[in-house]
């Protein structure tokens, strides 16, 4: 399990310090007909590997004691899927991989798309973010 979480907060803090650097290793092609940027597939993992992390480094998740936390479970494998469906909703709503929007028809691809691109990745990265406040509110009621 430890591995596990490692691994995903390894690929949370790499994903995270090259957004927001900006590097251009982001831009990097993974596969060039169709483009596939890298940052894409990093941003990917992050968004699977956050409530992935809580799922492998919170022993009350994977076990569940009582019925809480069988529904903090079901929330976390939740976040879970909808980090797996993030790039192939991004695909859809881009019409391509690498995430750009403005051309396109009359909604994929679109300036419109790319609004719910916008709130759908906000809500994937906002969902992990409030289940962590939730279970350290929970720690602190059951102490």
């Amino acid at each position: 399990m430890r591995f596990g979480v490692i691994t995903c907060i390894l690929i949370i803090i790499v994903s995270a310090s090259l957004l927001i650097s900006g590097s251009e290793a982001l831009g990097w092609a993974i596969n060039k007909d169709p483009y596939i940027p890298l940052g894409n597939v990093l941003t990917w993992l992050s968004v699977i590997a956050l409530p992935c992390s809580m799922y492998l480094g919170i022993k009350r998740v994977r076990m569940p004691q009582s019925k809480l936390d069988r529904v903090f479970k079901a929330l976390v494998i939740v976040g879970v899927v909808f980090g797996v469906l993030w790039y192939p909703v991004s695909w859809y709503l881009a019409d391509n991989f690498s995430g750009s929007f403005g051309g396109g028809g009359p909604f994929r691809g679109s300036a419109r798309a790319g609004e719910y691109y916008w709130h759908y990745t906000y809500a994937v990265v906002g969902y992990p973010l409030i289940l962590w406040a939730f279970h350290l509110v929970l720690r602190l009621f059951r102490k």
